[in-house]
């Protein structure tokens, strides 16, 4: 199976990810260590494994890669491997003399055309990104996450491993969706590069990243705006996955982990994921499928509006930490425009929802403002 590793220096990371970003949505399979490479695992052998693995080395030319040690290392090992290395060239600088004979592309003067060329170098799916999505209601929030999956479907006849046969299943109202997990690393956000691309403002770009070692899957959040739940249990550093485990994204994704060789689950919906309430504070409890609230053992009467119960939800999940302004915006008014919403409708919202929470618990200061910085709930 093709690989391209990429072999770049981490000062020009911001227009390698874009480039990644826009290979992998053209069907290239490429390996970054940025987007590869789990926490609380060597870095060193990880590397060495997928360069082994790897078919073509993707080489990002600059002032910064071609005095990188690691970069140069990375080209030898290619070169002794007979790896196929394509170099891309993305401002003036000395080109190493392993491969001065190696024709480039040119980036320096037209991205897009950049990436039309160096297209035709590297190898891509078969599938050519044939993606599949199903769309997730929450009727609670009156939202909708699109979930599209970018991984090449299973070859039944190399199902040999359980990276081949692992799946998820995502979870509807109504309906369920399948995504078979095809890679030994996927990454589950929002953004378009994502193996599993999930459409929702409360995702994180990049979410979550699930890893194969030896045969087991882990999950681990990669530092997600609005967290990730396990079984009812919020998400600490890297856990492995055992068959059926629920997982639950920021409140608004839902889906079950299936091992190898798994029966099929009967079929849930996403409120069968959300029956407890979310305990996270001492005084509070959010019961998300109703969007009830719960004050020191008293419901609050009458019911928040949706935007209260947005803000108060967002404030709940960062459990103490500061809420910028920016993200109440994105989650309560979804928008990232911030001149779409006054400085002066944050803080009425804000006021009418301590106002609420005052009705029932009035010696208790339940939203604190930092200033200069945004809000955080006090716990």
């Amino acid at each position: 199976m093709a690989l391209v590793f990429v072999s770049y220096s981490h000062m020009d990371t911001d227009f390698v990810k874009q480039l990644v970003e826009d290979l992998r949505k053209r069907g290239v399979p490429t390996w970054l260590d940025h987007l590869n490479i789990p926490a609380g695992t060597r870095w060193d052998l990880e590397i060495e494994q997928a360069l082994d693995k790897s078919t073509h080395l993707l080489l990002v030319l600059s002032s910064h890669s071609v005095q990188s040690q690691n970069v140069l290392d990375e080209i030898s090992f290619a070169r002794d491997e007979n790896k196929t290395i394509i170099p891309i060239l993305i401002e003036d600088c000395k080109l190493p003399l392993r491969v001065r004979r190696v024709q480039y592309t040119d980036f320096r003067t037209n991205y897009d055309q950049g990436v039309e060329h160096v297209l035709k170098q590297l190898p891509r799916e078969a599938h050519e990104i044939s993606t599949s999505s199903v769309t997730l209601d929450d009727a609670d929030k009156s939202q909708e996450a699109e979930v599209i999956s970018h991984l090449p479907p299973v070859d039944p006849a190399a199902a040999r491993s359980v990276m081949e046969v692992a799946s998820l299943v995502f979870y509807a109202s109504a309906k369920s969706h399948t995504v078979a997990l095809t890679r030994p690393t996927v990454i589950i956000g929002r953004g378009e590069y994502c193996e599993i691309e999930v459409r929702s403002r409360q995702i994180s770009r990049e979410h979550i990243r699930l890893t194969v070692k030896e045969n087991h899957y882990f999950i681990e959040d990669v530092e997600s705006r609005n967290g990730t739940w396990i079984n009812g249990s919020p998400l600490k550093g890297i856990r492995q996955l055992t068959d059926g485990d629920k997982i639950n994204l920021a409140m608004t994704v839902y889906f079950e982990f299936l091992g190898a060789g798994s029966t099929a689950p009967a079929a849930h919906t996403a409120q069968q994921f959300t029956t407890s309430p979310i305990e996270l504070h001492p005084r509070i409890e959010l019961h998300q499928e109703t969007q009830a609230v719960v004050i020191k053992g008293v419901i609050v009467d009458p019911p928040l509006s949706p935007p209260q119960y947005r803000l108060l939800e967002i404030l709940y999940l960062q459990q103490g930490r500061v809420c910028t302004r920016e993200q109440l915006i994105e989650s309560v008014w979804q928008t990232d425009e911030e001149e779409d919403v006054s400085e002066a409708a944050v803080e009425a919202l804000v006021q009418r929802l301590r106002d609420r929470l005052d009705e029932i618990d009035p010696e208790w200061q339940y939203i604190l403002t930092v200033r200069g910085h945004g809000f955080r709930l006090n716990s």
